[in-house]
Order: C-alpha cells, then structure tokens, then sequence
C-alpha cells in the first residue's frame, strides 16, 4: 500500500465520522430539494390518470332552466267548441341526465398512455438534474482527497525538517554548524506550518459545502475514503439522456396513435328524464308534466381538411428532430468516453514515471542532508533537494487521486449512478 494511503487507513480508524463518496452521492441527492419532486409527479400523475379513466363511467348531471319572455305564442282557430289556452311566458324545466360512452375510438386509453409516458418523461428528467447534484458532490469530495494529500505531504515534510533541525542543533551545539544554517531550516518549518494552516483552512471550507449538501454539520476530523477505482470501472449502464429521448420518441408515437383515435367514430347512449312546465314533449300541454328521452349519438367527422395529414407530418418532423438529438448525444458520449480512457492511460504513464523520480530524488536528499549535517553543502542545496523531493511525492499522490478521479469520470458518463 503507498504510504500516504496507509496514513490515511489508520487515521480512519481514530476518526470520529468516516465519509465515502457513494454515502455522501446518496446523502446529497435524498436531502435535495428537487428531491420532492419524485412525490410530486407520482401523485400528479394518479390524479390525472384517474380523471381520465372516470370517462368510461356513466356521466350523470342534474340541470334545471328558467326563464320568463314578454311573449308567447296565441293561436286562435275559427272553429266552434274548439279552443287552445294561451302558451304560458314562464317556462321551467329540471331533469337529469346520464351518457355513457360505448365506443371513443381509443381517446381514453391514448390519453392514459400519453400520461403514462409524460410520467416516465419526468421522472427521467429528475434523475438527469439530480445525476448533476452527484457530480458536484464528486468533484467536492475529491477536492477534499486532494487537499487531505497536500497536508499529509506538508506533515511528512515536518518530520523529515524537524529530524534535520535536532541533527544541526546538535552540530551548532559542537561548533561543527553555524547558527544562520539552522535558521535557514526553522525559517522553512515555518513556511511548512503556513501551508498547513492555509490548507486546513480551505479544507474547512470545503467541509461547509459539503455539510450544506449533506444537510450536516461535519467534524474537523471527517476521514475522506478514497474509493476504489477498480469497483468503478467495472460498473457500465445507459447515459439517462439517452433514455430520456428515446422515451420521447415514444411519447409522440403516441400521440400517433391519439390522433388517430380522434378520426375514428364515437358512439354514446343517452338517458334524460325530468319535468318541465310547459311540457317538453307535449306541445299542447301548458300545465307540466314528467317526460323521459333515450336515445343514442353517434359522431364521425368524415371530413378534417387536411388536419390529420398535417398533424402526422408535424410529429413525423419532431420524431426527426428528436433521433438528431439523439445521434449528437451518442457521438458527444463516445468523444468524452474515449477522452476519459486517454486520461486513465495518462495518469497510469505519469505514475510510473512518479515512482522512478522518487526513487532517484529520496537517494540524492538523505546523501545531501548527511553532507550538510558534515558542512559539505549549505542548508540552501539542502532546502531545494527537499522541496523537489516533496514535490515529486505531492504529484505522486495528485496523480494517483486524479487517477481514481478519471475511473469515477468514466463511470458517470457510461450512465452509472
């Protein structure tokens, strides 16, 4: 195991709150607000769906009229006995009704699935805003790992200056030293230490967007765990964005399909029973009286000019518009993908060369610490060895971390979750 991935390991265990990247992903996205969404659309879409099914079942509706008109219809006929009242300027008339449909052409089962699919449509929207929430919360929770590396180095740094400062103390205790080479290395330290500070401070601000994300409040000592980048790799899925035009290509097959229904004919039976004053049925009958009407309706508009043809064309061009979509995504996907395996094989090259320069440089600085201890060489050789030394190990360490990072990249373009 590399030694700053060690470190970390045993400092996970005094650690009072350990974090993984899939945790915080799962944390960030269920505390969302965009979240509640996911509710939303499911309740949205039973209520719709459920005042679409209602039309297969009979329409019943009470409804009463009245009017009162400054005339009304006289009629006098010149025949002896024979005489008609006059038609009455008040008219009443209640009654309730109920329709129920026997054939629609397919309307309703059109209009179900048309919502079936907006529904999906959604849903697949939500996954792709909330897939952006776990990218931010990728790159933070890698920012985090970067950060714990660069103090991780800078502590090792002040082991390795501290060792070197006793050695000279030592030496200048002797007389073998002078006092201005030992103050070079303090000065160092103390350059050391303001790095750690600075670097505990952005970690800490860090740690506040994070915990916003989280909705928590996160302890100094959180322990970021670097995740595997064998796991990631291995996982493969579907990019949603794909999913979400193919389902709008399914969705104006639909509308197709409704369109279609709509030139189809539509056939109802009808029931209406009331009373009315005068009565309804009875032209003659000027008092009121109960009435009932049945019946059925039938309905096929034979003649559109034109509208379905244009219909069908107006959906066949967004069916075009929408596989064009789709062709760019995919070629969009395929360049990002073979830019995220390009940077895998760039990382892995630059770690081989990692480990050759640590190697060759942590030979050359403890045979230059000795020789400055000796007074061969001046603290000055020394201090640039050691911050080349520190520098070839921080890229080591940066360049492994963006490794796991380019696996992790690989991973969400594929479509992995």
């Amino acid at each position: 195991m590399p030694p700053l991935l060690l470190i970390f390991s045993v400092f996970a265990f005094s650690s009072t709150d350990t974090l993984t990247l899939e945790q915080c992903t799962r944390e960030a996205v269920e505390k969302y607000p965009l979240n509640a969404q996911a509710r939303i659309f499911q309740q949205v879409y039973e209520n719709k769906t459920g005042n679409l099914k209602t039309a297969h079942y009979p329409q019943i509706s009470l409804q009463a009229t009245g009017s009162y008109q400054s005339d009304a219809l006289k009629i006098n006929l010149p025949i002896p006995g024979f005489k008609l009242d006059d038609f009455p300027k008040e008219r009443i008339q209640s009654y309730l009704e109920v329709i129920q449909t026997v054939y629609n052409g397919g309307m309703i089962s059109g209009a179900v699935k048309m919502e079936d699919k907006q529904f999906e449509l959604d849903k697949k929207n939500l996954e792709i805003e909330l897939r952006k929430i776990k990218a931010q919360v990728t790159q933070i929770y890698f920012a985090c790992l970067l950060l714990n590396i660069k103090q991780q180095v800078l502590e090792l740094t002040l082991i390795e200056l501290n060792e070197r400062i006793r050695n000279l103390q030592s030496g200048m205790n002797a007389g073998v030293v002078l006092e201005t080479a030992l103050n070079q290395l303090k000065a160092e330290k103390i350059r050391a230490e303001q790095k750690i500070i600075e670097t505990k401070s952005e970690m800490k601000n860090i740690q506040v967007v994070m915990g916003i994300f989280l909705n928590r409040k996160l302890t100094d000592n959180v322990f970021w765990k670097i995740p595997d980048s064998e796991k990631l790799s291995e996982e493969n899925s579907r990019r949603p964005e794909l999913f979400l035009l193919e389902l709008q290509i399914q969705k104006i097959s639909t509308s197709m399909e409704l369109i279609r229904a709509k030139r189809r004919p539509k056939l109802s039976l009808f029931a209406q029973g009331g009373y009315g004053m005068p009565a309804p049925l009875n032209f003659f009958n000027t008092e009121g009286d109960k009435y009932f009407i049945t019946g059925f309706k039938f309905i096929w508009n034979v003649f559109d000019w034109g509208n379905f043809n244009r219909e069908k064309k107006i959906l066949s061009l967004q069916q075009d518009l929408v596989n064009t979509q789709k062709e760019v995504l995919e070629k969009n996907i395929s360049m990002q993908l073979a830019k995220d395996e390009e940077e895998i094989q760039k990382y892995k090259q630059l770690l081989v060369k990692d480990e050759e320069l640590i190697n060759l440089l942590a030979g050359n600085l403890k045979q230059i610490g000795a020789q400055m201890e000796n007074g061969v060489i001046t603290p000055t050789d020394y201090l640039t060895a050691l911050n080349n030394e520190q520098q070839a190990r921080l890229n080591r360490e940066v360049h492994r971390l963006l490794l796991i990072q380019a696996h992790e990249n690989l991973r969400m373009d594929r479509g992995g979750l």
